[in-house]
């Protein structure tokens, strides 16, 4: 009975937490997933993970970013390098050093993760191509409204995908539920990837061209 008490309740704290995170609500987010780090212990496999990774990106947001390196370097251990713990890790630690204006660090960061996760860099490639970001200088240049105008679904997906490797998140989210809501069976796993990687992942993980020759 106990046990199913504290599942509920880490549950219920999972729910809230990403809602909260999901309206960058970062303050809620970084209380709910504390409250679910203090529930957990590495055993617990996947909600532990997930509250480590989760409260590190809450807190990077903050600009709590001591704590955040803490908690990263725990999610790394998880697993150890090559793992997807680690590969979580590495995406934050490109976030953070980005949001710090660390050039250097957001490079090493990637350089580090496209070594080390050959698929992720892979998944990179195919990204960039559905942005448009390989489409020579004299191809088409899409803006939001050319979005609104669609009036077919792949052409729909091809401009968001577009606007998504160029677009800051706040302004490329309202975008997504906008199309979704006007294409409901729009195909999403590549368009929703594209918006949480963004542009940065874009240019670090393609700085090498060797590597997808």
């Amino acid at each position: 009975m106990r046990q199913r008490l504290k599942q509920h309740l880490i549950r219920s704290r999972v729910k809230r937490a990403r809602a909260a995170a999901e309206q960058e609500n970062w303050p809620l987010a970084a209380a709910q997933w504390r409250g679910v780090l203090k529930r957990t212990r590495p055993g617990d496999g996947a909600e532990h993970r997930e509250a480590l990774q989760s409260l590190a990106k809450a807190l990077i947001h903050l600009g709590e970013f001591a704590e955040a390196e803490a908690l990263l370097a725990r999610l790394t251990a998880l697993g150890g390098p090559g793992s997807f713990a680690d590969l979580q890790a590495l995406e934050l630690e490109a976030e953070m050093a980005a949001l710090r204006h660390d050039m250097e660090g957001e490079r090493r960061a990637w350089q580090r993760l496209t070594e080390r996760h050959p698929e992720a860099s892979r998944k990179l490639h195919g990204l960039a191509a559905f942005a448009g970001m390989n489409d020579p200088p004299e191809a088409g240049r899409y803006t939001a409204e050319d979005l609104r105008r669609s009036a077919d679904a792949e052409e729909a997906r091809r401009i968001l995908g577009y606007l998504g490797a160029r677009l800051p998140r706040r302004e490329h989210l309202p975008l997504v539920r906008e199309t979704l809501a006007a294409f409901p069976d729009l195909s999403t796993p590549a368009v929703r990837e594209l918006h949480r990687t963004g542009i940065r992942a874009l240019q670090w993980g393609f700085s090498s061209a060797a590597e997808f020759a």
